[in-house]
């Protein structure tokens, strides 16, 4: 029981798997055996309506300084009216948190923020787009009921039977799809969203585990890794701006990133089986100035965070990563998930 959020569920988080390979992934689109839901470019978070009406938002990481999954229900009091209205008590629903039309990196300056600075964000400016959405796909407690070993479809139904609110534009219902699953998948592509979520029908909710029953699709390879090193900036400029270029050492035109003192790019490593860090390259693409910089200034607030990589395609052979791109810091991620397997396979 928690001392500091009496009441509290803090259900671990399940994992979704990677996107199986040919012709599996085609097998299973065609089977009628999966749901299809639409994914958000967002983070999850875990909504709770307790027993003695108390209202929690989990990510699905632990504070370092509480050891407790990190809570931030102060930083959406909308969401927080929402729920004591249309939750009843003991009630537990799984989504996401995130901006329609625009990035995670739009959530995290308001979920990454002090409560104060966060409503200030959403409510006293149309910089950062009103108020923020929660995007609702699961349903694991219901009036107090443990709905953790109910298949998908059930917790599916009872969520769209009870807890559709189409007055509340910020609270929203998964987009679901139970057939012609890949002409919907490619639809979704087309339209510009993050990808796809495929649940079976039959599949339990396993908390802290990576389900077989369900994976993902996504328009590129994604995977989240561990910050352990960073990378020197090269010296010598050699681009073809050199004409007006404003670094220089001497009479040596230098990089942006060495004359500033600032770092190129991270180091990035997964763990195997045997709990042993491994090395997996180095990434620079996608670094902004603001990390370049900040990374030098304040190392230790980035070596062993978890990161999210973009990357055209991986080697499972030689454990490498061709044109890997550094997409967003991770904080809703613990290190324990950045594994080789769930980046390489077997």
């Amino acid at each position: 029981m928690s001392e500091l959020y009496p009441d509290s569920y803090q259900i671990p988080a399940m994992l979704i798997s990677k996107t199986p390979q040919e012709p599996k992934l085609s097998q299973y689109l065609t089977s009628k055996d999966y749901i299809g839901t639409v994914k958000k470019d967002g983070y999850f978070y875990e909504l709770e309506h307790t027993p003695h009406g108390e209202v929690y938002l989990f990510s699905r990481s632990k504070s370092r300084k509480t050891g407790e999954l990190t809570e931030k229900i102060d930083n959406v009091p909308h969401i927080k009216e929402w729920a004591k209205t249309h939750m009843p008590l003991g009630t537990v629903l799984i989504g996401e948190i995130y901006y329609p039309g625009k990035t995670s990196k739009d959530v995290t300056k308001i979920m990454g923020s002090l409560p104060a600075k966060a409503v200030q964000r959403q409510f006293d400016t149309k910089a950062y787009g009103g108020p923020i959405h929660y995007y609702i796909h699961d349903m694991i407690y219901k009036n107090g009921e443990d709905l953790i070993s109910k298949p998908y479809e059930y917790r599916l139904y009872e969520l769209m039977a009870d807890f559709y609110s189409p007055e509340y534009d910020y609270i929203e219902f998964v987009e679901t799809y139970d057939k012609d699953l890949s002409e919907n998948l490619k639809m979704v592509f087309d339209r510009g969203e993050e990808g796809m979520v495929f649940k079976k029908k039959n599949g339990l909710y396993l908390p802290g585990k990576r389900s077989t029953d369900n994976f993902k699709v996504k328009t590129e390879e994604t995977f989240d890794c561990i910050i352990v090193g960073f990378v020197r900036p090269e010296k010598i400029y050699t681009g073809k701006e050199i004409g007006t270029w404003e670094y220089w050492d001497g009479d040596t035109p230098v990089t942006k990133a060495y004359y500033n003192n600032w770092k190129a790019g991270i180091e990035i490593a997964a763990y195997d089986e045997k709990e042993k860090l491994i090395n997996i390259g180095t990434i620079s693409s996608g670094m902004t100035d603001f990390w370049r910089e900040d990374m030098a200034k304040n190392p230790n607030n980035y070596l062993g965070k978890v990161v999210e990589i973009q990357a055209m395609s991986v080697d499972p052979k030689e454990h490498s990563i061709r044109h890997g791109r550094l997409m967003r810091i991770r904080d809703d991620k613990s290190v324990n998930e950045c594994i080789l397997e769930n980046i390489f396979g077997k």
